[in-house]
């Protein structure tokens, strides 16, 4: 007979070992770091009125985003939204690398693995805007293979990518339908081909990318002006957020359990 422990085994199984990557300033809709759904998780972690937003002036910002599960060379890419829409066609700054050298655990979010980074806020006005930040997991490729950011129905598609996104007013003076977006001239992976992922790594050093222009890691914008309030509870996927406990002891009881209650082969 199937028992509570039972039941709270699997569902440590199925939320409990996911967990990858979410924005930290500005405050992400959802403290998820294993939202798949593109482009922001899915209806269930909010939308462009959830949240608040925060004021954001053109320039220089850097923003922070952080990573709770490590994947060997799994790039990043930060776009910014249409006008009042989850439509993510400005690339603000792509293939931003992997810190292979991060070592978090997901059942403690002060261990997760913190990224700053410098990016180039346009000149444009846009009160219902949102920066989404997406984490393409390509250690699950091979090394030396690459995937495409498409539908499932292209082939070598990405098949695994984990999505965040963060509501912003951009107090600029241009509409935001006119801007034609372009990534900074001296960012170094500026001409890899857009879309086409694969695994991407280099040296971090307190939080910022090594071997690039100063442009890249300035201690500039409003994330550095105020303190950045925890990401909200968004119920039940909290849970292993919320119980630290040794990872692969409760696994390993798990498992014995499940393997008893006969629900595994």
């Amino acid at each position: 007979m199937f028992s509570i422990s039972g039941f709270v085994c699997l569902i440590f199984l199925l939320v409990g070992s996911s967990g990858h990557a979410r924005w930290k300033c500005p405050t992400a809709r959802s403290r998820q770091t294993g939202l798949k759904t593109g482009p922001c998780g899915g209806a269930r972690y909010g939308d462009l009125d959830t949240n608040g937003r925060m004021e954001l002036q053109p320039g220089k910002m850097t923003v922070v985003f952080e990573e709770s599960v490590s994947h060997t060379g799994a790039p990043f890419r930060i776009a910014l939204s249409q006008e009042g829409s989850d439509v993510y066609d400005c690339v603000l700054l792509n293939h931003i690398p992997h810190n292979d050298a991060g070592r978090p655990d997901y059942y403690n979010p002060s261990t997760f693995v913190e990224y700053r980074i410098t990016i180039d806020i346009p000149d444009v006005k846009c009160e219902r805007c949102a920066l989404q930040l997406i984490n393409p997991m390509t250690d699950k490729i091979g090394f030396g293979s690459s995937c495409v950011l498409a539908s499932s129905s292209t082939p070598d598609y990405c098949f695994s990518v984990y999505h965040s996104c963060a509501n912003v007013n951009i107090t600029g003076k241009n509409p935001r339908s006119a801007l034609k977006c372009s990534q900074p001239n001296d960012w170094p992976f500026k001409n890899m081909t857009a879309a086409v992922y694969s695994q991407e790594s280099q040296d971090w050093k307190d939080g910022y990318l090594t071997g690039v222009s100063s442009n890249f890691t300035m201690t500039t914008g409003p994330c550095f002006l105020e303190h950045t309030p925890s990401p909200p509870s968004t119920g039940s996927g909290d849970v292993g957020m919320i119980i630290e406990i040794n990872h692969k002891a409760c696994l390993f009881l798990c498992y014995l359990l499940l393997f008893q209650l006969k629900l595994f082969p």
